[in-house]
């Protein structure tokens, strides 16, 4: 049989095809949203954080998300060697343990995502509060890291129904990345001491020179809310002894300070 067509047939059929092509190159090359521009959910908890010291560690720890029983939490774990300049740990294992009511869960890591930074992930069986140690061993020795009163919550709506403010927020982001890459970077708590020659002088609040930044003429120093988040704040100064300065307000004793590397942080 032999099949005969319009050119009206065929024209309107080349119209659809045309159309159709267009269409399809048009989905085929139209970009997907970008993720970030994504909503975030609002039923997943905040990622927390936590710092703890020894005399020669400092662990700065993410949490995300919280500990809930029953779900995985990765836990991003940097570690400094404390020093005149904090350095990334690299050739060590690294075991993290959580004990809750008698029942741990660990993971050991053999090397770092980057130095100084090593990837766990941990999944508690129980709700409660517990106990969170890491344990680092390498060529250099060993050294502990303990968080007490490590809550484990029941499940999502528990944790969201306890969590707390931003404690971020309005912070100067500084990364322990760009600390240790970028900087002659230490830090060390507020402490009192004697700056007189006189050793029954009255001590007083005291920090290194190089913790003290002149801005338009007013000192000011960064004030550590945890390794990755600081606030610049002004301060008075009283007398001064050697290296030392003497704080006469807008600090108090304890506060962890940047004294090394000040001067390259960003200011806001």
């Amino acid at each position: 049989m032999i099949m005969t067509f319009s050119s009206k047939t065929i024209v309107s059929t080349v119209i659809v095809l045309v159309v159709l092509a267009v269409q399809f190159g048009a989905a085929q090359q139209a970009p997907a949203p970008p993720r970030g521009n994504q909503p975030p959910n609002a039923t997943d908890p905040r990622a927390t954080n936590g710092t703890v010291y020894t005399n020669k560690t400092e662990l700065f720890a993410t949490f995300r998300p919280p500990f809930i029983a029953g779900q995985a939490t990765r836990i991003g774990a940097h570690l400094s060697k404390l020093g005149e300049r904090f350095l990334p740990y690299a050739d060590v294992t690294v075991t993290a343990t959580l004990t809750v009511a008698g029942v741990s869960v660990k993971q050991s890591v053999i090397k770092p995502d980057r130095p100084g930074v090593f990837r766990l992930d941990l999944t508690p069986g129980k709700a409660g509060t517990g106990r969170l140690v890491f344990d680092i061993a390498g060529p250099d020795g060993t050294d502990r890291l303990v968080f007490d009163n490590v809550l484990v919550y029941t499940d999502r709506a528990d944790a969201l129904a306890h969590q707390g403010p931003n404690l971020d927020a309005g912070a100067i982001r500084y990364s322990k990345e760009q600390s240790w890459d970028e900087n002659e970077y230490a830090s060390a708590p507020v402490e009192s001491r004697v700056l007189d020659s006189n050793p029954a002088a009255s001590r007083v609040l005291a920090v290194p020179r190089t913790a003290v930044l002149q801005i338009e003429g007013a000192p000011y120093v960064y004030v550590q809310r945890h390794p990755e988040a600081f606030d610049l704040k002004e301060v008075k100064t009283g007398k001064s002894s050697g290296t030392y300065v003497e704080i006469s307000s807008g600090l108090r004793e304890g506060e962890r300070i940047v004294i090394k590397g000040a001067d390259r942080m960003p200011r806001k």
